[in-house]
């Protein structure tokens, strides 16, 4: 697609000449709804009142949604953005690098630039989509949702392979509790303890000690 094309369709979304999703549409008048409802107002019993707009405004819902919509959609931009080579050129054509028709303006950040993005907001987004989409998916569902600030920070080459080592290890501890789950519902204790002497008995009895201690002090930072 041309460059001049491209602008065009920029330009119409900007004017709002292009049709957001419907569910998009459906989510934004939601919100909307939610936020000019004020029929509280009109209640008689003032503690009422005063117990709904608590509620309303301690209640995070409707946050973590939005909040949860606006990350996706930078993680989209970012994905999109990069398609594109930080010196020009779209990175899916094939033998770009050596293409000399190829239009080098048509860069990340011209293009970012093209629809309103700042550096700060071209690198945020395209951070966003350096993280693995499962890992970025397992982050935003979590209770405490991740800042923008947080998820760039990731999204970063050296705390992403942070992140994807320390990743490796919730998934080995995951695969380790599953087995031992299965064991133990198809053995039961007396029957292993049964086929053991004395020693062994107490040696695997202090394993557990430990290993019990540690799922103490896991289950208390749940």
């Amino acid at each position: 697609m041309q460059l001049s094309q491209q602008v065009s369709i920029i330009e119409q979304i900007k004017n709002k000449e292009v049709d957001l999703p419907k569910n998009y549409q459906k989510a934004v008048l939601a919100l909307e709804e939610c936020n000019s409802l004020d029929e509280i107002k009109d209640y008689s019993d003032k503690m009422t009142a005063l117990a709904l707009y608590y509620k309303q405004a301690n209640d995070s819902v409707l946050e973590n949604l939005a909040t949860r919509i606006k990350h996706r959609a930078k993680r989209r931009m970012g994905e999109l953005l990069k398609q594109f080579d930080a010196r020009g050129g779209d990175r899916k054509t094939d033998n770009f690098k050596n293409d000399t028709t190829v239009d080098f303006d048509n860069s990340i950040n011209n293009i970012a630039s093209l629809v309103g993005l700042s550096e700060r907001q071209t690198l945020e987004a395209t951070r966003f989509a350096n993280i693995p989409e499962q890992k970025f998916e397992e982050l935003i569902e979590s209770e405490k949702i991740p800042t923008k600030t947080q998820l760039a920070e990731i999204g970063t080459n050296k705390r992403l392979k942070e992140v994807s080592k320390n990743f490796a290890h919730t998934v080995e501890f995951g695969t380790l509790l599953h087995e031992l789950e299965t064991f133990m519902k198809k053995y039961d204790a007396i029957y292993i303890l049964d086929n053991m002497d004395q020693n062994t008995k107490e040696r695997y009895k202090n394993s557990i000690d430990k290993i019990e201690n540690w799922f103490d002090n896991f289950i208390v930072n749940l």
